[in-house]
């Protein structure tokens, strides 16, 4: 025997007589299955539009007809219906591109008017010709030579300073053997160096300085009392 499909409303009221033929309230059934009053009561008045999705709809009706009885196919009474939307709201659906295809008819008629308009208004009256306007000749330029450009020079830029105790430094430029600095720093003393190819350090007692290398403080080069040889920055890319 085929079972007639029902619409949400009837489905949904066929569930409300039957929980309450169970003797059993929404609160009840609310705590029992943990759905909140507003979506059982959407299902027993059929208001599918109260569920964001369809299948939401299914998941939660199919659940409480199960809790009232409904278990197996043969003993089912109702069948959940699989439409989205009652007929009606289809046909509503049908109708919002026909607005769209009116208002565009519209506006084409208008600019089509629009134009015809002004191409009637820019005719010459009585056959009269409109004077022709002579075309000036662009001015000739003149080049002008532009100076040339420079080019950018990088050049290394390194700021020592003694955090505490005292740091004995040799400072060599650019590859040249000869110190351009040798001498100790004692705490709360800085200084500063450029090259244009590089910066050479020799650090008596790394733990004691700090350095800041194209202003960017640099980590810590190593422990107090440690020697440091051959530490070399260079320009930035």
């Amino acid at each position: 025997m085929v079972k007639r499909i029902m619409n949400h409303q009837e489905a949904g009221q066929k569930l409300r007589e039957l929980r309450i033929s169970l003797n059993r309230g929404l609160e009840q059934v609310s705590s029992d299955l943990k759905i909140s009053l507003d979506k059982l009561e959407a299902i027993e008045t059929g208001d599918v539009e109260y569920f964001d999705n369809l299948c939401f709809y299914q998941l939660f009706s199919t659940t409480y007809a199960r809790y009232l009885g409904l278990e197996s196919e043969d003993n089912q009474q109702i069948r959940i219906p699989e439409k989205p939307y009652p007929e009606e709201i289809r046909k509503e659906k049908i109708k919002i591109p026909l607005v769209y295809i009116i208002v565009s008819i519209v506006i084409i008629a208008l600019i089509s008017v629009f134009v015809l308009w002004k191409g009637n208004n820019s005719k010459p009256i009585n056959g009269n010709q409109p004077p022709q306007t002579e075309i000036e000749k662009p001015a000739e330029t003149k080049l002008v030579d532009k100076p040339p450009v420079q080019p950018i020079v990088k050049v290394v830029t390194v700021k020592l300073l003694v955090i505490k105790d005292k740091c004995w430094l040799q400072v060599n430029i650019d590859g040249d053997e000869v110190p351009i600095f040798r001498r100790t720093l004692f705490a709360g003393e800085e200084i500063e160096f450029k090259g244009e190819k590089e910066v050479r350090l020799w650090v008596g007692n790394a733990g004691a300085l700090k350095i800041i290398a194209n202003g960017v403080e640099q980590p810590p080069i190593g422990r107090d009392g440690e020697v440091i040889r051959d530490l070399v920055f260079y320009p930035p890319d």
